[in-house]
């Protein structure tokens, strides 16, 4: 899944009670974090860099 700004959305859902599967990651092919679903699913949560 893709998101405008993961860390907005980190904070937002981390506000309403649900965790992420660890914190706010930076790498060379963009930001991200995981969550997952109520039946288990791993969800990964995406911002690709500005300039990809």
């Amino acid at each position: 899944m893709a998101a405008d700004d993961v860390a907005i959305l980190h904070a937002e859902l981390d506000g309403k009670g649900l965790q992420s599967n660890g914190p706010l990651m930076e790498a060379p092919w963009g930001s991200f974090f995981s969550i997952n679903d109520p039946d288990g699913n791993h969800l990964l949560i995406v911002k690709e860099p500005k300039d990809s």
